[in-house]
């Protein structure tokens, strides 16, 4: 379920908390400001038990044609004819961020074993998140890079020396959704 208010960029499901041993009509929903909703579930006498008081619907974000912003996501359950709905708002970014690399360079030539990494990673929708840097080599790298405030990354990692190897960058926005991987080949003089 996701938290009020959270950043989506790929389907989720949304958990409804039933009242136990009732059984209801329930009817999942989504809207925007200024536009119909569009229904994304109908499920009719539902009733829960000890085991399964829970009942989920994957909300569609990815694969139906969202417009990102914000959308209210309604929940319906109706019983003997008495109504209650609740809502939830659900920001929707589905821009891939954009990362700039100061350091290292596409082909850099390293003297030693640290290798400071520098850039920016930018982000107009959710926000930027982090930078993973990630080496398929033999100390497996994978390391998260924080950002500061400003979206800046200066960071030093350390790849055993006298090997060859292609260090990768991801960025990451606030919604999930990812740069395309710039590479750097290190090469140890």
């Amino acid at each position: 379920t996701p938290a009020p208010s959270s950043w989506q960029s790929a389907d989720f499901i949304l958990a409804v908390q039933l009242e136990e041993g009732a059984a209801y009509d329930l009817e999942f929903s989504i809207g925007q400001s200024g536009k119909e909703r569009q229904s994304l579930k109908t499920v009719s006498q539902v009733s829960s038990t000890d085991k399964m008081s829970q009942r989920y619907v994957t909300v569609p974000v990815a694969s139906m044609p969202f417009d990102e912003g914000i959308w209210v996501l309604y929940v319906s359950a109706t019983r003997d004819g008495q109504k209650k709905e609740i809502e939830t708002q659900v920001r929707v970014d589905l821009t891939k961020p954009e990362l700039t690399l100061a350091s290292p360079s596409p082909t850099h030539i390293a003297k030693g074993s640290k290798i400071v990494i520098s850039g920016k990673l930018s982000d107009k929708g959710s926000g930027a998140m982090h930078v993973i840097a990630s080496c398929d080599c033999p100390q497996k790298i994978n390391a998260v890079v924080s950002l500061n405030a400003g979206g800046n990354f200066d960071s030093v990692l350390k790849v055993n020396a006298g090997e060859t190897v292609l260090l990768e960058f991801v960025g990451v926005d606030l919604a999930g959704n990812r740069t395309a991987p710039i590479t750097s080949k290190i090469v140890f003089n």
